[in-house]
């Protein structure tokens, strides 16, 4: 009689009792076991190494986002269902993954993106998580915030997108702009950091509507 799988994490159960062949089925749980109860993985973005024991997959790679995990040289890889949980241990925080990707849970301590020095886009792993960002520059720095659906799901970003704050600590003016297919908002049509010092919020309201809010010009 042919195993049954057991909903949760896929664990085959209910061979026959006597039955043979049943070796591999099993040697598959006591892996698929110890590969996803209590996961603890180096990094969501690292690339797989043998000696890093249980690792998710990173974007890069053909099963991004996969659980994976080397035993005698041979790789096992695991689909992630909705709701399961990782504690990631480069940034020290639980990351779930929602359906698609995985996110940081939104419980998250506070999180200081690296200092800006030059013109990018605010990514939506800026937006999940509530970032702050400072820039500090000699020079013109302009954010822009991104169109609807030309950024693609990244790690850390989630539907509930949180309001990010900015704060210019250089000489240089910092301003906001709009990718294609998005509306900044703000009184005045003020979208620049006042002076050196000022701070500011980026506070999305859909996909493709934005609102400035603080110390600008």
């Amino acid at each position: 009689m042919p195993s049954t799988t057991i909903p949760g994490i896929g664990i085959e159960a209910r061979w026959a009792e006597g039955e043979n062949g049943w070796k591999p089925g099993m040697d598959e749980n006591l892996v698929r076991l110890s590969a996803l109860t209590q996961m603890s993985v180096p990094s969501v973005t690292a690339a797989l190494s043998t000696a890093n024991g249980v690792q998710i997959a990173p974007p890069s790679h053909a099963n991004a986002g996969q659980v994976a995990l080397s035993v005698g040289g041979a790789w096992w890889y695991y689909a992630p269902f909705q709701g399961m949980r990782v504690w990631v241990r480069d940034v020290q925080s639980w990351f779930v993954f929602d359906g698609s990707a995985w996110v940081r849970e939104s419980g998250a301590a506070h999180v200081i993106s690296p200092v800006v020095s030059a013109s990018r886009l605010v990514t939506e792993s800026e937006f999940a998580v509530g970032a702050t960002i400072e820039v500090s520059s000699e020079t013109d720095v302009v954010l822009t915030v991104p169109g609807p659906g030309t950024t693609a799901p990244q790690l850390g970003a989630s539907v509930a997108r949180r309001p990010i704050t900015v704060i210019r600590t250089g000489a240089g003016n910092v301003s906001v702009a709009a990718a294609a297919g998005s509306t900044l908002m703000s009184a005045g049509n003020a979208f620049r950091a006042r002076e050196q010092g000022s701070a500011f919020v980026i506070i999305p309201l859909t996909g493709d509507r934005y609102s400035v809010q603080g110390d600008v010009t």
